[in-house]
């Protein structure tokens, strides 16, 4: 299943921080966005890179842990979206989570020797805890989060960053070598289709997304088409953060170009590794006007890709 009629937009403005129903009239302004004439779907990011959530979550977790950053309830927001001619898709990011962890350290990695907290830096340089997907305890907070959404008024959930931490070889010494072991992706794989069992439950349709910048860098062990329960991936290709190279090992790949050059040629580099699923492009940029973004979906279609996201 793809998006509907073609286009969604993505706002990632936390307008329901303030809850104010109000702030979600006009999202989008189609005046601004005129090339999204077929919009039908607003992307709402609820659960965010690093655990922040936005919206007035109930999890014991969310709420203990000082995630929740929103004070508007799931209902109103979809509300809010329904009212304003739109269906609402919730955005929640799984293991990009350095909030939870930090009052619940059984969520996150722990070290070997002593059974303490792991941090990706010392604590002097800002050093952070990350939820595990080797914690069920974690994977029990997501499906918590996934069932609170889901059924809510949103009918699409997207889910995003199943991901690990970069460990180096001192961090790996500490948490041992089962983080980088070669089957770790089966966690990720599994964890993604307990969630969609739990989003398809409750009558909504679950889809995947990841950066077309970490596939093309080799850091999306996610994708595992003959594994995952999910068909739909949103790749997203971020024009801002591809436009100074993508570095894969000794590789860079240039993305010097126009942005409808950007897409078509990341599109082209990394076919291979998207061909297994049903491609919405999201694409995302904050330094280029309304033509060039108009130009880059049009050369989606050469690709064989109908629908698309603009956030």
């Amino acid at each position: 299943e793809s998006i509907d009629n073609n286009c969604s937009f993505s706002n990632n403005n936390k307008y329901e921080n303030n809850g104010n129903v109000n702030d979600f009239k006009n999202k989008p302004n189609e005046e601004n966005i005129q090339y999204t004439h077929n919009i039908e779907y607003v992307e709402v990011p609820l659960k965010v890179s690093g655990g922040k959530i936005y919206y007035a979550s109930n999890v014991f977790t969310a709420m203990h842990s000082g995630a929740v950053q929103g004070q508007m309830p799931l209902g109103e927001i979809a509300s809010a979206i329904i009212q304003a001619g739109y269906k609402p898709m919730a955005l929640i990011s799984i293991f990009d989570d350095n909030i939870s962890p930090s009052t619940f350290p059984e969520m996150g990695y722990t070290i070997l020797a002593d059974g303490s907290q792991w941090l990706d830096n010392s604590p002097e340089s800002g050093g952070k805890p990350w939820v595990s997907p080797f914690s069920s305890t974690a994977v029990s907070y997501n499906i918590n989060i996934i069932d609170e959404v889901s059924g809510s008024g949103f009918s699409k959930v997207v889910c995003s960053d199943f991901i690990f931490p970069e460990f180096r070889d001192t961090d790996i010494e500490l948490v041992g070598d089962d983080v980088v072991s070669s089957d770790r992706y089966m966690l990720l794989a599994s964890t993604a289709n307990t969630l969609y069992e739990h989003v398809t439950n409750k009558g909504s349709t679950m889809y995947l997304e990841v950066p077309a910048a970490d596939i093309l860098s080799g850091k999306s062990e996610i994708l595992q088409p003959m594994l995952l329960k999910v068909n739909t991936l949103i790749l997203d290709i971020d024009l801002d953060k591809i436009r100074y190279g993508v570095f894969t090992g000794d590789t860079v790949y240039d993305f010097s170009g126009t942005p409808s050059e950007n897409v078509s040629k990341m599109l082209d580099l990394i076919y291979d590794s998207i061909s297994g699923f049903n491609v919405v492009v999201k694409i995302t940029g904050n330094d280029y006007n309304q033509s060039d973004i108009e130009k880059a979906v049009e050369i989606l279609s050469e690709h064989n890709i109908s629908s698309y996201i603009i956030s």
